[in-house]
Parts: C-alpha cells; structure tokens; sequence
C-alpha cells in the first residue's frame, strides 16, 4: 500500500521543504502526493505543512492572541489547515497534519500553540504532529499536558555531518596562528557582546573574529543586551562594541576569501577552505542563549569537534550536558571549565563564559601542549560527528506517523 501524503499551497507548506523529508525518508518507497481535493475515506493521509521559521510564529488562528510572546504573522510566512481539509477531517477522512522545521526550534510555546489550534479546529489533538529542533519538545509537551505528539529532529546535524565529511579531508593540525575563533553571523544579543567582550579586553590578536551581521546593529541602543549583561555596564559595553564597528575591526575573519552569505550560508565553502585549522579553541555562539525550555544543537556546536578544536559554547542551559548524553563527546573538562553551562541565570552564565575564556587567554602555551598530546581524543570526537550522519531517529518519526481513532 502506498503512503499518501498531502500537499498543498492553500496551508503556505514550504513546498521544497515539505517533498525534502518526503523524499527523504521515504526513499524507494511507493508514496502519493495529493492536494485537498482527496476523495477515498478509506485511505488514510499525512498533510505535510513546512517552514523555514517557527511553525508557531506562523499558524494563523484567533486563540494566537493569548500567547502575547508571538510576533505579528507576516502575511507571505501565514499558515493554516486548509479549511476544505478540516471539513474533510470532520467528515470522517483519516487525516494526521504534521507541522515542522528542519531549520529552527521554535519558541518554548509551541506544543501549547499547537494544541490550541487543534482544539479551536475540532481536530483531535493525537492527529497533530510537532517536529522541530529543539531537542526539549517532548519536555514541553509534558509541562503543558497536551496530547501533540512532538519529534525534535536531528536534521542540521545529521545533514551538516554529512556536508563536512563529504568536503574536507584535512588532517589533525598541530601549529595554529589563533588561540580562539569566534565567528558570529546575524546579530544577536549574545554574538555581539561577545564581539565587545573581545574587543574590550584588548585580545583580538588572539582570536580570529568576525561579525558579519553587524549592519544590523547599526540602529540598536544599549538596551539590546538585556538578557546577556547587568544594566550597568550596557553603555560601556555598547560603546566599545559600536565603536569597534565603527572602525571596522574584526567584521570578517582575514582567513575567509569568500562571501559567507552569498544566497545564503556557504558552509560547504568554510569546510573546503577549513577556517578551523586556524585556532585551538571555538567560541560558539548558538542560536539560542536565554530562551527557558529551548535547546537548539546546530552545525555551530557540533563543528568544533569534527575540526578538532576545543569548544567553548555560549547556549541555553545544559547545551554541553545534554551534548555528552547525547553523542558522548569529549568537552576537555580537565582543561577548561564547562560549569557555566549549568547556570539558569543568561546574565551570570554569560559572565561565567567569559571569565573562564580570560582564564584560557593567558594559557596559550598550555593549550597548544594539551591540543599536540590529545591528538587521539581529537580523532574521536571527529569520529562521533562523523557518524551523525547516519543517524535514523528523523526518519523513525516520520515513518511511524499514524492515524489513530
């Protein structure tokens, strides 16, 4: 028996997007692609609806209005069930809709947001499917007692391990010009506090930097840092970093010979031209930092250990933890100090962060030592990234969506 699946541009589906996983997952098997004018109740159907964004953000439904966190919808970005599929629905059709990313986490809402829309359409709460990357859905759909079922997909790391085995064939290097890295593209709180943060302390010779996204910054005011810094040092702070743009210094890695974000990221290009043989240590910065209830593992956190450097990331809560849990990687802990991952409070835990990266910057010779003897510990972690790739966890969800009465 085939598998059906609907598609259709009334829902605004991602429609690249949506036939991907299909194609994907379900490879060499006998599939159907049908609109919303399906006619056999006795099949039953998975309506695929895809974004590039947050499917919460996007769902167009009254009840939105409750959760006063969500941004006003984009009209091109608005998406709903089409209605002749909820009246199909109700009419007894074998109908599971399924609401995913592969790009995002969403907000920590999002099981809520969902379940809300199913009630408000009459659909049954079981026959929803949540998939996204924040690997903590299932602990929000628990805290909000909702009957989504939720999937937080592997799909950036699963990809990305795939994408650097298949453009890089560098070996382990022993001599780097850097100390650190820490390339940060659109701009957020914590990226460009962490580009003052190097700037005010005077260790740019130590770093290979950029802050590619800093045009945006360009109309910002010192309340930006909210969640990142103490209120009473966002002028000094903003000051620095501002002026540090001003003058243009360390917006662009000197080792990229490229445009990064020529029709969207190139990270194929930073893999072939392997800009982490440069630096022991990368500071990353993920795209998430303050949000309670999201964690977000993208190819930022998983990069430094396929490039065999020593990772410092500046995440949401117990990034680092549930990385080990996760994959069993090395984090290096009997030289650098992780305990920042564990503090709840952005603020603190961004202080703790760059305390220990000042502890580190006066470690050079130290680091460079430990890196050269490590080498086998190095080749593992490579190895665990590597594997990644191979993951079926995606595929295992999507193969096992089901409608139940």
């Amino acid at each position: 028996m085939p598998i059906n699946f609907i598609l259709d541009s009334l829902s605004n589906t991602n429609y690249h997007k949506s036939m991907g996983v299909i194609d994907t997952h379900f490879e060499g098997e006998d599939y159907v692609i049908y609109d919303s004018t399906i006619t056999d109740k006795n099949l039953d159907y998975i309506c695929v609806i895809g974004t590039n964004g947050y499917p919460s953000f996007n769902i167009d439904f009254p009840l939105r209005n409750k959760h006063t966190t969500l941004p006003p919808i984009n009209e091109d970005d608005s998406q709903q069930i089409p209605k002749i599929l909820v009246d199909k629905y109700h009419d007894g059709f074998k109908i599971c809709f399924v609401f995913f990313t592969t790009d995002e986490s969403d907000c920590p809402e999002a099981p809520q947001i969902l379940a809300d829309y199913a009630d408000y359409l009459g659909i049954k709460q079981k026959h929803f499917y949540l998939s996204t990357g924040n690997s903590l859905l299932e602990q929000r759909k628990q805290l909000y007692n909702v009957d989504v079922n939720v999937n937080s997909n592997n799909c950036i790391p699963r990809v990305m391990s795939g994408t650097m085995d298949k453009e890089t064939s560098y070996p382990f290097t022993k001599e780097r010009e850097k100390l650190f890295q820490c390339y940060n593209n659109m701009a957020k709180q914590w990226r460009f506090a962490i580009y003052t943060f190097f700037n005010k302390e005077n260790l740019l010779d130590k770093v290979d930097l950029s802050l590619l996204g800093h045009k945006n910054l360009l109309k910002e005011r010192p309340e930006f840092f909210r969640n990142v810094l103490d209120t009473r040092v966002w002028d000094e702070w903003f000051k620095i970093g501002m002026n540090s743009i001003q003058n243009k210094i360390c917006l662009k890695s000197k080792f990229e010979n490229f445009e990064f974000m020529n029709n969207g990221p190139q990270h194929s290009l930073t893999y072939q031209h392997n800009l982490y043989k440069h630096a022991y240590i990368n500071v990353v910065t993920e795209t998430q930092f303050y949000w309670e209830g999201v964690e977000h593992i993208t190819e930022k956190s998983i990069q430094p250990f396929f490039f065999y450097q020593i990772p410092i990331i500046i995440a949401t809560p117990n990034h680092i933890k549930n990385m080990k849990e996760k994959w069993g990687l090395d984090f290096f802990d009997d030289i650098v100090n992780h305990s920042y991952d564990s503090i709840e409070d952005s603020v603190l835990r961004f202080h703790k962060i760059t305390k220990e990266i000042l502890r580190l910057s006066k470690m050079e010779n130290e680091i460079r030592k430990f890196v050269i003897d490590n080498q086998d510990r190095f080749e593992k972690n490579k190895e665990i990234i590597r594997q990644i790739r191979y993951s079926k966890s995606d595929e295992d969800f999507w193969k096992n969506i089901k409608y139940i009465k």
